[in-house]
């Protein structure tokens, strides 16, 4: 399972989505129940009606045509259950492969330092212009504009990593925005607080 920059900043933007996908989820697993019932029970009834049929031409000799028909109709029955059940299951494992890229996502970030998740908070999530929080950080634009950019990159590294979500999880940063954000500083060009991948493998 890998993701791209396009997809990180998308699920950013778009919070409610695991929300969504829960409750989509959920009337995936109640439909396909549903069908899987009525597939039971008109097999039930299309058996019984053949056995009905056979008893009849064995009686009088004239439902050997009404049992081919019912055999036809539990075919073609069979056929479109099993589409629309195969339909379904597909739909639920593509919303179960959302729910788990967004779960490793949300882990992902939670290794970030508190400024890398603010700046992408803001920025993407918000849709903050980068001209006041800017200001809001006391850095210029072209700062903000690396940060978010070496974010993203960060996130999209350590997702496509080979760290387990179990590694990932060990590894949340606590640290906080402090009240006033302009006390954020850059030093040597690297955010305080952040980590690399070879960070994360030594400490898992």
């Amino acid at each position: 399972m890998e993701i791209t920059q396009e997809e990180i900043k998308y699920f950013i933007k778009n919070p409610q989505l695991v929300s969504e996908l829960r409750t989509h989820t959920m009337v995936l697993q109640k439909r396909i129940a549903e069908v899987e019932d009525q597939y039971g029970n008109i097999m039930k009834e299309v058996c019984e009606s053949i056995q009905m049929g056979v008893h009849y031409d064995a009686q009088a000799g004239s439902g050997s045509g009404k049992v081919r028909d019912l055999g036809d109709i539990m075919e073609m029955t069979r056929k479109m259950l099993g589409m629309q059940h195969n339909d379904l299951m597909a739909q639920m494992l593509k919303s179960l492969n959302q729910m788990e890229k967004i779960h490793r996502l949300l882990l992902v970030i939670d290794t970030l330092s508190a400024t890398q998740r603010y700046i992408i908070q803001k920025i993407d999530g918000e849709k903050e212009l980068w001209e006041a929080l800017a200001i809001d950080m006391n850095m210029s634009k072209m700062q903000l504009s690396r940060i978010r950019r070496q974010t993203i990159k960060d996130i999209e590294k350590r997702f496509n990593s080979s760290l387990t979500n179990g590694q990932l999880a060990r590894q949340k940063v606590d640290e906080v925005i402090p009240d006033t954000k302009k006390n954020i500083v850059l030093e040597n060009k690297e955010i305080k607080g952040q980590m690399t991948i070879d960070d994360l493998v030594k400490q898992s």
